[in-house]
């Protein structure tokens, strides 16, 4: 049996392309392991489901320190964690928002304000540029 040049040629774009278009990257390209996916989910769990309203976890809290540490190793980390999630996890399709990852970097980069001086130790207070 003989295929069609055209046959054939769509043949293969449908093989090449699709992975890449579907939103899933070859293993042998990806930057992340799986150990990375699965720490991070592990970790940052409460703040994937897509049932929650988005809540952001706290700037001290180990979902961002893990967030800190991966962008550390790589800035497309969180990128490649999403789409191991997206294309290994089909059955977690139904619970995670990999959505809410793209708010991650930024929000746990951040670097915060110090907190006002009556929240603050007093011998702080008194070092304080804020109490004079």
């Amino acid at each position: 049996m003989m295929l069609a040049k055209g046959t054939v040629v769509l043949l293969l774009l449908v093989l090449v392309v699709d992975p890449v278009v579907g939103g899933c990257v070859p293993s042998k390209m990806r930057i992340c392991t799986q150990q990375h996916k699965e720490d991070f989910v592990r970790i940052c769990r409460a703040y994937l489901h897509k049932t929650s309203p988005i809540m952001l976890p706290a700037k001290t809290s180990p979902c961002c320190q893990e967030v800190r540490t991966l962008l550390a190793i790589n800035s497309k980390m969180l990128e490649c964690i999403k789409e191991r999630i997206i294309c290994d996890e089909h059955k977690d399709d139904d619970v995670f928002d990999t959505s809410k990852i793209q708010l991650f970097p930024a929000y746990c980069t951040l670097v915060s304000s110090p907190p006002p001086p009556h929240h603050r130790h007093p011998e702080e207070v008194k070092k304080s540029r804020y109490v004079q």
